[in-house]
């Protein structure tokens, strides 16, 4: 499973410090061991989509955050960042890192999550039969474009689909960017369900004066990660917005 973040607002004072954080805790997670008992490392790439007003910086790494030099991100807007810890049997790979992109007629969208899905059940619902070559997050991101209704409307039909269907295996911890083409409208969304709810999958909420943010548990216990901040576990099973 994975760990990740999401900004709103003029984070610009801060985001060297998140993303610090979430370097350390990608080499060893504080929640999270193997079997020896050894924290384990988010080691299996990572990504970014960085939008302002001024331009989309949407990137993504084969190699581990912990080993990459960290960009710089100096506007105020919406910043999403995942470091992966693939799923035992899903493709590894540059290609295969988060965030994912998909672009409809309506909507630019990136999602980001932390969990598993049921892809082969995604993917007989698209009828697609190559189930190989992409991840389940990928799978998941192409059912919510292909939903009807406006961009909130289509995520919530997709999070429904999870229980209806039975897409969910472990985690739905998503996060998800939309452009509208028409307005250039940006909506930021996130959501936390479990199967088996723990510490290590709860995301927590986060603001200052300045930006909100939402993040992965283990992100906030770095020594990194700001001090005085309003802090708070999101519900599970509600989506919200980032604004």
């Amino acid at each position: 499973m994975c760990r990740m973040f999401s900004l709103y607002g003029d984070y610009r004072n801060d985001v060297d410090d998140l993303l610090n954080s979430l370097r350390e805790v990608s080499r060893r997670d504080p929640l999270r061991s193997d079997e020896e008992g050894h924290p384990i490392s988010h080691n299996d790439g990572w990504g970014y989509v960085d939008l302002n007003s001024k331009y989309v910086d949407y990137k993504r790494y084969k190699s581990p955050i912990f080993k990459t030099k960290l960009p710089e991100f100096r506007e105020q807007g919406f910043l999403m960042v995942h470091a992966r810890k693939a799923a035992t049997g899903e493709p590894l790979g540059l290609l295969n890192s988060h965030p994912h992109h998909k672009s409809t007629p309506e909507y630019d969208l990136y999602l980001c999550h932390n969990g598993s899905y049921d892809k082969e059940k995604i993917a007989a619902l698209l009828g697609e039969s190559n189930i190989r070559s992409q991840t389940d997050s990928e799978f998941f991101l192409s059912y919510i474009a292909s939903r009807n209704g406006s961009i909130e409307e289509k995520i919530r039909n997709a999070i429904d689909a999870t229980v209806e269907k039975e897409f969910l295996k472990t985690t739905n911890n998503i996060m998800l960017l939309s452009v509208d083409k028409d307005t250039e409208k940006v909506n930021l969304y996130y959501y936390s369900d479990s199967r088996n709810p723990s510490e290590y999958t709860t995301l927590y909420y986060a603001e200052t004066k300045k930006w909100k943010g939402v993040f992965s548990s283990s992100i906030t216990l770095s020594k990194f990660f700001p001090k005085k901040l309003k802090i708070k576990k999101v519900p599970m099973r509600t989506l919200f917005e980032l604004r």
